[in-house]
């Protein structure tokens, strides 16, 4: 089993961040896809959470993320490929169960979920 880093084998971060900016502007803070990497790139959930709502001057409620899921499960099953995956070690990790990126929000990203189900590239 390999356990990613994300941007070590499987660079999602981007993708991410592009739906992050789209998020953000759905809950009305317009940022650039760069503001949105300085701001919260390696910052906790909860950091994260206090600047959207001091942004914003109310607090998001409790399931504030449910309706945004979808928008990076989707993103990420359009445009996560092999080419992003693996690049020119392919061959390599062909083999290697990877896990897809879903459903659970993991920590240090607005709403970067991950399912872990594995598969093979």
């Amino acid at each position: 089993m390999i356990f990613d880093c994300d941007g070590v084998l499987v660079d999602s971060e981007r993708i991410a961040v592009r739906v992050d900016v789209a998020v953000l502007a759905q809950l009305g803070w317009a940022m650039t896809e760069a503001e949105v990497v300085e701001r919260f790139m390696g910052r906790t959930d909860a950091y994260m959470v206090s600047q959207i709502e001091g942004q914003l001057g109310r607090p998001l409620p409790a399931n504030w993320e449910e309706p945004f899921q979808h928008l990076y499960r989707e993103a990420f099953e359009a445009e996560l490929t092999c080419s992003t995956i693996c690049g020119s070690s392919h061959d390599f990790f062909g083999a290697i169960p990877i896990f897809n990126i879903a459903t659970i929000p993991l920590s240090g990203k607005l709403l970067t979920p991950v399912n872990w189900t594995d598969t093979t590239v």
